[in-house]
């Protein structure tokens, strides 16, 4: 799987531990402090006080310091409320689809807290710094790319079943300094500590930063349909095909090519190179020289070599140099 990344607030626990850097994501994940509730974490951050020196603002300032000072230490997870995950257009030539992964927990609209607390106000939460802020909302949070193969046959299927179960989940840590200035809006940028894409159903991850090393925790809630309809897996094509079959291929055609050689009786040596299509598997084209150059018999031998079928595979095209000696 082609991964490529930009991260740029992927924080380093060495630093803000004090212990050995994780050397993959579930040993991170180990040191979180659970939360189902975004607000508990967030809202210290983000509620406002009174800037008097009566004893309602001034215990407001007081209670809210400590429970910054208290959720500073932590690291959390965190999944995104919404579509986190953009996907590019099928590439039918690699049998993969690109894949950009946002640095937000709220991408699509921004979280409602406590009206009592926060109204009127909603909050965008982001892990990564955007770059532009426009109407109270945010642009470029871009996190990462990465591809995933899906085999063509299985498209389908997979865009209905496998594709709306991928979920993304944060690590993450928060500081009173990620709090949006008023002139950007009411949100807030993590600090991030890592993250992972994964199917939700069969726990298998795609992307992580840093790696993984096991599967994540399965939700089943609406999988049983997907589940039940799973017919028996189609193979992965192939980048080629293999070295032997090429081999196998051209030897079993080498008998229908003796069958040129006893219609006319000439002997010589065929050359041939061979231009095969990963779309179908067939000989494109093939070139002819040698003695058999333009006759009768160099006719027949590439009429048989025209008939091999090698298998599909996923590189656009390969060629390859093969001869036959006839007598």
């Amino acid at each position: 799987m082609l991964r490529t990344l930009t991260l740029t607030t992927l924080f380093s626990l060495v630093m803000t531990t004090g212990v050995q850097a994780a050397d993959d994501f579930e040993s991170r994940y180990k040191r979180t402090v659970p939360t189902d509730n975004l607000e508990k974490v967030l809202g210290p951050f983000l509620q406002k006080c009174g800037a008097g020196n009566d004893l309602p603002d001034l215990h407001c300032r007081a209670i809210r310091a400590y429970m910054q000072r208290k959720i500073s230490t932590n690291l959390y997870p965190a999944f995104a409320m919404d579509e986190a995950l953009t996907f590019g257009t099928y590439d039918n030539t690699k049998f993969e689809y690109p894949v950009t992964i946002k640095g937000c927990v709220t991408c699509g609209q921004p979280a409602l807290f406590d009206p009592l607390l926060f109204s009127p106000n909603k909050f965008w939460v982001v892990t990564t710094p955007p770059k532009s802020f426009k109407n109270g909302t945010f642009n470029g949070v871009d996190l990462g790319k990465f591809t995933i193969p899906v085999d063509p046959r299985r498209l389908g299927s997979w865009t209905k079943k496998v594709k709306p179960f991928l979920r993304v989940q944060f690590l993450f840590k928060v500081q009173s300094k990620g709090v949006w200035k008023p002139s950007e809006g009411n949100g807030i940028t993590l600090y991030l500590g890592g993250y992972r894409v994964y199917n939700r159903c069969t726990g298998k991850v795609l992307f992580s930063e840093p790696v993984s090393s096991a599967k994540a925790p399965i939700d089943s809630t609406g999988c049983e349909a997907a589940a039940a309809s799973t017919g028996p897996k189609l193979p992965t094509l192939p980048k080629v095909p293999k070295a032997s079959k090429i081999r196998e291929l051209m030897r079993s055609a080498r008998d229908k090519a003796l069958e040129c050689y006893k219609q006319f009786q000439i002997p010589g040596t065929a050359k041939l190179k061979l231009y095969v299509s990963g779309k179908t598997g067939k000989v494109s084209k093939v070139v002819l020289s040698g003695d058999f150059k333009e006759t009768p018999t160099g006719t027949c031998v590439l009429n048989v070599i025209n008939n091999l079928d090698f298998g599909k595979f996923r590189r656009k095209q390969i060629t390859f140099k093969y001869k036959y000696l006839l007598k």
